[in-house]
């Protein structure tokens, strides 16, 4: 009897192969940290602050440009992505994908193995989330069909923007549609569950928007909610400190603006995007927008 022919071997995508500045792809910050990024007080300047401007950003990959994907770029060439434990297949375009994400650019336009075979495994990411993501690479992308995602799924495809590096345009989407989706279902607060995986997934509010939107729940919760107290939320402070920090942080923005007469209070509802011509969150207000694009997405 012959013996079996051999399962060829893909393998996993590990980021910290493609460039050291990638690390925080699976280095996120956990809980107990002893300085988060999202401190109040700034400690003294690593040394890295130090180097010359044009050395530190010649070690950090640049995002892909947050313009739309076009059909005149697609090319003939494909990749296959082989999702979660169940090994499902997604086969997308080499040029789409490489604009889409930091991550796989990396892996596919690269000097590593993935270039050859043409095959990234990601083991433990959700097929649903991918498809997302898939969908998003191509051009005329259905934003309207985010809405039919769960407030869960929805920030899994966040998490997922974050830690592959995509383009700033899918977090905005997404966050639109989850400040969507909780003021339909009127869902005052997120699950201390779902924001514990926010906070250990995420590493700062600059790059993650949806950590400053937990924030301004909870503080808005507090205010409207009778259900809500300091005492109930003593839990969820002890076991993620970041949240408290982006909480302090918030209010102090929040105080802050108000003093300069721009229409934003506490106690505005940040599910409610634009706000109203008093008070209120602008449009954009969890987005991430590069200078030379406007708040349009």
């Amino acid at each position: 009897m012959a013996p079996p022919t051999p399962r060829p071997v893909h393998r996993t995508l590990d980021p910290m192969r493609y460039s050291s500045s990638l690390l925080r792809f699976n280095q996120h910050p956990r809980k107990h940290k002893a300085a988060p990024r999202d401190s109040l007080v700034h400690g003294p300047e690593s040394s890295e602050s130090k180097e010359e401007p044009d050395k530190v950003a010649s070690k950090t990959p640049q995002k892909p440009k947050d313009e739309e994907p076009k059909w005149e770029d697609v090319g003939t060439e494909f990749v296959k992505l082989i999702v979660g434990k169940e090994s499902k297949e997604f086969s997308i375009h080499k040029s789409f994908i490489c604009k889409a994400s930091v991550a796989m650019n990396a892996a596919f336009c690269s000097e590593f193995e993935e270039v050859k075979t043409g095959v990234m495994t990601l083991d433990e990411d959700d097929p649903l989330i991918v498809q997302d993501f898939v969908a998003y690479s191509y051009p005329n992308f259905n934003v309207k069909g985010l809405q039919a995602r769960t407030v869960s799924e929805l920030v899994g495809l966040y998490i997922f923007a974050d830690r592959y590096r995509c383009a700033n345009r899918l977090k905005n989407n997404v966050m639109d549609a989850l400040q969507d989706k909780m003021a339909t279902q009127r869902q005052l607060h997120l699950s201390q569950e779902t924001m514990e995986r926010i906070f250990d997934s995420t590493t700062s509010t600059k790059e993650a928007p949806i950590r400053k939107f937990c924030a301004a729940l909870m503080t808005f919760a507090l205010f409207k909610s009778e259900t809500v107290t300091t005492e109930s939320l003593q839990d969820i402070q002890v076991n993620i400190p970041e949240l408290h920090l982006a909480c302090l942080n918030y209010q102090r923005e929040v105080s802050h603006c108000k003093s300069y007469g721009t229409p934003m209070d506490i106690e505005s509802d940040p599910r409610k995007r634009g706000g109203d011509n008093r008070r209120g969150f602008g449009e954009c207000y969890f987005h991430i927008h590069t200078t030379e694009r406007a708040c349009d997405d």
